[in-house]
């Protein structure tokens, strides 16, 4: 009887223990094995002085901590040029790696044919967009909704424009700002209308003009272009570029700047409102952890607000007309931000930009063909779905209000 008893027991704690899932899963055995194996490449087309690339090196660094991988599981290899880019990417292949990022200037075409060359690895760009098209199921791109970072600066500068108006130090009809852009294309109008309408939105009498340098980074351009801005009559000027041209030119001439993604704050000290501020941490969290989990990465993926990706640089008190001022700014910033997150605050709502007059309800349109290529990104909730279909912008839209002097 006693011998039965224990048998029934063991059996029972048999049947217990597999139906509590004691064992592991295959699917959680292969992505132990993924991780245990998992060796991870970066390529990076500058070094840690340059903002974009110092932002990157952040992020890779602290997902290692969110991920729990050792520093010998990460090779970085920075300063790479369009020249060597391939070889290098190749031999990180060659080394082990089977998950690659790459991040950087005019690189995207040297991945891509690496991805073709080498089918077991998967290879990930940063804000680039051959992924939507080229069809390569182990090429990728990545990307932070910069456009929301954009929109809380332009909060900011909304305040310091009432600020003026308040102390009479200029009229509503006086509520002129620039942006200095890139080069013209959906990335460029995506992050400048994202900033007017964060402009408008505290500033209803705001106009802006834009205009491109024709380079990502060129402080020389930067310089020549906030010198035109400011000549055709822009009060306070905006840049898409990381270098410190438009800052010193700025500052030098009285006229109050944003930057982007790293304060201005050592160039401009009096007329530096604030700048954009991105975390590319989540965003390799994700495609580190989405590979171990599942083996494969989506087509394309972006991080934003919800994931405290983007955010805006401290404001520079001594930019407003005083303390009280700064703080009120800083206010409306962190309520929108608030709103961000929770996704009920959406910066291309088309209740609140128009084109020629006209709001736009559809982007599968035929006269929009070439623009959009009949896929549509306006929501039925009436919103541009920016960075949620694909991760590339594609808002691609001059909005009235906005005016490009050089496209």
């Amino acid at each position: 009887m006693k011998n039965r008893i224990i048998c029934l027991t063991i059996v029972i704690l048999i049947i217990v223990l597999s139906l509590t899932g004691c064992g592991k899963t295959a699917e959680e055995k292969a992505a132990d094995e993924r991780k245990d194996n998992l060796k991870i490449g970066v390529v990076l087309s500058r070094n840690e002085k340059d903002s974009y690339t110092d932002m990157h090196l952040k992020g890779i660094s602290a997902m290692k901590e969110s991920c729990g991988l050792s520093d010998d599981k990460v090779v970085i290899k920075q300063g790479i040029t369009e020249e060597n880019c391939l070889s290098t990417l190749t031999a990180l292949v060659d080394e082990g790696c089977n998950l690659v990022f790459a991040a950087g200037d005019n690189l995207e075409d040297y991945v891509v044919q690496a991805a073709t060359e080498k089918e077991n690895v998967q290879f990930c760009y940063a804000d680039g967009n051959q992924s939507i098209t080229n069809g390569l199921s182990n090429y990728h791109n990545y990307s932070i909704a910069t456009f929301s970072s954009r929109y809380l600066t332009g909060i900011i500068a909304g305040m310091k424009l009432n600020d003026m108006i308040e102390s009479g130090e200029i009229t509503d009809s006086e509520t002129k700002i620039g942006y200095i852009g890139s080069v013209a294309g959906s990335q460029s109008r995506s992050d400048y209308t994202a900033f007017y309408l964060g402009a408008k939105s505290i500033c209803k009498s705001v106009t802006m003009e834009v205009q491109y340098s024709g380079k990502n980074n060129s402080e020389n351009l930067e310089r020549i272009a906030a010198n035109a801005l400011m000549a055709n009559g822009s009060i306070l000027i905006a840049q898409q570029g990381y270098l410190n041209g438009a800052a010193e030119t700025c500052e030098k001439n009285g006229k109050y700047f944003v930057g982007c993604d790293s304060p201005s704050t050592d160039k401009a000290p009096n007329f530096a409102l604030t700048s954009t501020k991105l975390d590319w941490t989540q965003t390799y969290v994700y495609g580190v952890n989405t590979y171990i989990t599942e083996g494969k990465l989506p087509t394309s993926w972006s991080k934003g607000a919800a994931d405290d990706s983007i955010g805006y640089c401290e404001i520079n008190a001594k930019a407003f007309s005083s303390e009280e001022q700064a703080k009120k700014a800083e206010t409306k910033a962190n309520e929108a931000l608030a709103s961000l997150k929770s996704g009920d605050l959406k910066v291309f709502e088309t209740t609140t930009w128009t084109v020629n007059n006209e709001k736009i309800t559809t982007t599968a349109s035929d006269d929009l063909q070439s623009l959009f290529g009949g896929k549509e990104y306006i929501d039925k909730k009436g919103f541009f779905m920016e960075n949620e279909l694909v991760s590339y912008p594609m808002f691609n839209f001059i909005i009235d209000g906005i005016t490009e002097l050089n496209a």
